[in-house]
């Protein structure tokens, strides 16, 4: 059995434990692509998971990934992500945006919610697992809906672990096929889909 910084090799991805409350900031006030970025790379040093020596170059790379093509792919959500030398292990930061931003999104929608990955070289399976378990939220627009209904950072890990949970249950197969059954800690979405 080999273990990794995030638990059993060929385990599922657990999104809780990438994202944990404290990684996860609510209510940014942030206008633009670029300071969203920047806001959370400044967290992920904040949290001792990146050195402030590398936060330039961190944001450097993930706007260069954005220009590849945008991680924005439809209902509200991104993923702005990149793989690094200045971290050996997986890191994740998410923020929630008072309102929504242009992001360059496949779907011409603004965006409220960006899920930051940072990860290391060496584990590109990993990294694909975790970002196809992101998008699996992205694609879902009631899965998105439920995201948009989490009023605190506990509420979103709890909903990561909720999502966790339901992944370990799936057969290998069939893992990213995520439905959830709404729980009393998520909030009920506008009509407009905003908080």
């Amino acid at each position: 059995m080999i273990i990794t910084p995030l638990g059993i090799a060929g385990s599922p991805v657990m999104l809780a434990e990438i994202f944990p409350p404290e990684a996860i900031l609510m209510s940014l006030e942030d206008r633009s692509k670029e300071s969203v970025i920047e806001n959370l790379v400044r967290h992920a040093v904040a949290l001792g998971h990146v050195p402030s020596s590398a936060a330039s170059a961190l944001v450097r790379s993930i706007q260069d990934r954005e220009k590849l093509g945008t991680t924005a792919l439809g209902n509200g959500i991104c993923f702005p992500h990149c793989r690094s030398r200045f971290t050996e292990r997986f890191v994740g930061v998410a923020g929630f945006l008072t309102s929504r931003i242009p992001f360059d999104s496949l779907d011409a929608e603004p965006v409220d919610s960006v899920f930051l990955v940072l990860a290391p070289h060496e584990q590109r399976g990993r990294f694909l697992e975790i970002l196809g378990r992101l998008v699996a939220i992205g694609r879902d627009k009631s899965l998105g809906a439920l995201l948009r209904g989490c009023r605190t950072a506990d509420h979103v890990s709890s909903f990561l672990q909720e999502l966790d949970l339901h992944e370990m249950d799936e057969p290998e197969g069939r893992r990213g096929n995520q439905r959830l059954v709404k729980r009393s800690y998520l909030h009920p979405v506008q009509p407009d889909g905003h908080l």
